[in-house]
C-alpha cells in the first residue's frame, strides 16, 4: 500500500506541476486528499511508512519540476503534516478515521475538520518555504495554499472513501453522462467566445446537484472532482475563462478556488441531506411495516387484519364475495406446558408459514391472539372459500377452522368477523365431540 500511495502522490504532483508553473500556487493539491484517505484507511502503525513515502514522492516531484531543494523539502514536510493533522482531528472529533458522509452533519463536520485542522498549518509551512527559497510574499501565498490543500482533501478523499459507489455510479448510463457533463460544461463555460455564454461558469451547478441527488455523496464527490480537474487543467491553468487572467493574477486564482469550494461543498451537503432523507424514509417504511406484522411469526397482526377488513369493506368492484376464516390451534396450552414455550413458538411459526403458503396471493394472514389466526379473502366465491377452509383444516391438522362468507356489495365486516369466530368455536366443539366418541373419554378443554 505504501508504494501505491507514494506512486499515486508522485503522479498527482507531477501532473499538477505539468499544467501549472511549478513556482506558482496550486489551485488544488490533490495529493493531500490521497494522503488523508490513505491514512484513514490504514492502521496507525502503518502511518510512518506511508508518510515517508509521501515525503519522498513530494521531494521527487518538486525536483523533477526544477524547484530548489530547500523548497521541495519544505513543501514535502507540509504534505506530511497537513494530512496527519486532519486524520488525528477526525479521529478525535468523530471517533472514526473513515467518516461515511451520509448526512448533512457528517459532511459539515468533515468540511470543518479539513478547513480548520491540517491545511492552515501545512499551508503556513509551504508559504514560508516559498518565501525563503522562491522569494514569494508570505501573506498572499498562505491563504491560497491553505484553500488549495483543503480543496484537495475535500475533492479527493470522499471519492476514495466511497470508491465502490463511485465506480457503480460511473458505470450507470446517467452517471457517466453526468460525469462527462461535469468535465465538458465548465470548459465550454470558461472559454472566451465573445459573448456572455462563455462567462457563465454556474452552468455546471445543475450537473453537480443532479449528481448529488442521483448518486449521493459518491456522485457529488466524483462530479466535483471532475469539474475541478477540468477547471484547473484547462481553465485557470491556461489563463482562460471567467477566472482567467494574466500570469500571477492572484485574484482570479482565489475566485476560482472559492467557486470550486462552494460548488463542491454545496453538492455534498445536498447529497448528505438526500441520503439522510432516504434513510429516514426506509426507517419509517420499516417501522410502518413492523406495526402491521407479528414479531414472532412474521405474518400480519391485528392492525393488518383491521386494514385488510377495511380494504375489503371499501372494495365494491369484486363480484364474487368476501370471506373471513378464523383458525385456532387445538390443545396449544398442553404443548406449552409439556414441551416448553420454545416448542410452542416453533409450532406457531410453522402454522403461520404453512398457512401463508396455502392461501391465495391476495389473501391476508394475521395472528390475532396467542394461538389464533385469521385469513381475509377478498373477491372469492362461497365455494372457493369453503374449499380453502377444508384445505387448511386438512393440511394443518391441529387447528379448528371457522368461516363466514358474504357478497361484497352487502358486506357487514363486523358481522362477518363475528360469524367466522362463532363458526370456529362450533367446529372446535364438533371436533371435541368426535374425539370423545372415538376414544370414549372426554378431551381436555380448549386451550
Amino acid at each position: 500500500m505504501t508504494l501505491f500511495v507514494a506512486l499515486g502522490y508522485l503522479a498527482l504532483a507531477v501532473g499538477v506541476f505539468a499544467t501549472i508553473d511549478p513556482n506558482a500556487t496550486r489551485p488544488c493539491w490533490p495529493g493531500a486528499g490521497l494522503a488523508v484517505a490513505a491514512l484513514c484507511l490504514s492502521r496507525p502503525r502503518q502511518w510512518p511508512a506511508l508518510l515517508a513515502g509521501v515525503f519522498v514522492a513530494g521531494v521527487a516531484a518538486g525536483l523533477s519540476a526544477g524547484v530548489p531543494m530547500g523548497a521541495c523539502v519544505g513543501w514535502a514536510i507540509s504534505g506530511v503534516v497537513g494530512p496527519l493533522l486532519v486524520v488525528i482531528a477526525l479521529r478525535r472529533v468523530t471517533g472514526h478515521a473513515v467518516l461515511q458522509l451520509d448526512s448533512v452533519r457528517r459532511v459539515f463536520v468533515f468540511g470543518a475538520v479539513v478547513v480548520f485542522s491540517g491545511p492552515p498549518v501545512a499551508s503556513l509551512l509551504s508559504a514560508m518555504s516559498s518565501f525563503v527559497w522562491l522569494g514569494q510574499p508570505l501573506w498572499p501565498t498562505w491563504p491560497r495554499w491553505m484553500i488549495g490543500d483543503a480543496l484537495g482533501i475535500l475533492l479527493v478523499a470522499p471519492v476514495i472513501f466511497h470508491a465502490s459507489r463511485v465506480r457503480a455510479f460511473g458505470r450507470r448510463p446517467h452517471g457517466a453522462a453526468l460525469l462527462t457533463g461535469a468535465a465538458i460544461i465548465p470548459i465550454l463555460a470558461f472559454l472566451p467566445t465573445g459573448d456572455a455564454v462563455g462567462n457563465m461558469p454556474y452552468f455546471v451547478t445543475p450537473v453537480l446537484l443532479t449528481a448529488a441527488l442521483s448518486g449521493g455523496v459518491a456522485g457529488a464527490a466524483a462530479a466535483s472532482l471532475v469539474m475541478a480537474i477540468a477547471l484547473n487543467a484547462l481553465g485557470t491553468a491556461g489563463y482562460r475563462g471567467s477566472f482567467g487572467g494574466p500570469a500571477g493574477d492572484t485574484d482570479s486564482l482565489l475566485l476560482m478556488q472559492v467557486f470550486v469550494a462552494v460548488q463542491s461543498l454545496t453538492a455534498m451537503l445536498i447529497a448528505g441531506q438526500a441520503t439522510a432523507l432516504r434513510h429516514a424514509g426506509r426507517h419509517i417504511a420499516h417501522q410502518e411495516d413492523s406495526l402491521h406484522h407479528d414479531t414472532l411469526t412474521g405474518v400480519g397482526n391485528r392492525r393488518a387484519l383491521d386494514r385488510a377488513l377495511a380494504a375489503a369493506r371499501d372494495e365494491r368492484r369484486a363480484t364474487a364475495g368476501i370471506a373471513v376464516l378464523f383458525l385456532d390451534l387445538d390443545d396449544f396450552k398442553q404443548i406449552n406446558d409439556r414441551f416448553g414455550h420454545e416448542a410452542g413458538d416453533a409450532m406457531l411459526r410453522d402454522i403461520a408459514d404453512r398457512c401463508a403458503q396455502l392461501v391465495r396471493a391476495g389473501d391476508t394472514v394475521a395472528r390475532t391472539g396467542g394461538d389464533e389466526f385469521a385469513v381475509v379473502c377478498p373477491d372469492i366465491s362461497q365455494d372457493s372459500a369453503a374449499e380453502l377452509r377444508d384445505r387448511l383444516q386438512i393440511e394443518l391438522g391441529t387447528v379448528s377452522v371457522g368461516m363466514a362468507w358474504a357478497p361484497s356489495a352487502a358486506t357487514n365486516v363486523a358481522a362477518l368477523v363475528s360469524r367466522a369466530d362463532a363458526d370456529m368455536y362450533a367446529v372446535k366443539a364438533s371436533r371435541r365431540r368426535e374425539l370423545t366418541q372415538m376414544y370414549g373419554a372426554p378431551v381436555s378443554p380448549r386451550a
